[in-house]
Formats: structure tokens, sequence, C-alpha cells
């Protein structure tokens, strides 16, 4: 029988927000992607689910909310395809 968790949140796979893709601009590590949402609360370090591939917050502005993405996450979880 599994144990609760007793502080630490737990991820729970369900979507709490749809962005919108508003750039993928080259970098000399792969790609920078500017995600657009309603409302974003996360902050930089946090880790977003995009497409399916759990990535790391690099930048926060406004509503926009940029990752680093290296080129085999790139390629392997089809976020080249959104370009």
């Amino acid at each position: 029988r599994p144990r609760p968790c007793d502080s630490s949140p737990v991820f729970t796979g369900l979507i709490q927000a749809i962005g919108t893709i508003r750039s993928a601009s080259p970098t000399p590590t792969g790609v920078r992607l500017t995600i657009e949402g309603p409302s974003w609360a996360p902050s930089r370090g946090e880790s977003i689910a995009v497409s399916g591939c759990c990535l790391t917050v690099v930048d926060t502005t406004g509503d926009l909310l940029s990752f680093d993405v290296v080129p085999e996450t790139h390629v392997q979880h089809h976020i080249h395809l959104v370009e």
C-alpha cells in the first residue's frame, strides 16, 4: 500500500495550463524555446512538461517562460516540429 507524501509536492501529470509557443531560436548549445501562457506562476529553475518533455525554466518575463533545449532533447521529443 503506497504511503502518502509527507512534505514535498508530487508530480500529478495533470495539465494545469496550456501555452502558445512564441519562438524557437537557435543558441550555441541548442534552442531557446519561449512559451506564452495565462498567468504563469513558475520560477526560474522549476520544471515544466512541454509536449511531454520535462524542461527547466531558464527565464521568465511577464507571461513568457523560456527553456533551453539541448540538441538530443530537441530531436527525441519532437520539439523540433514546432519551428
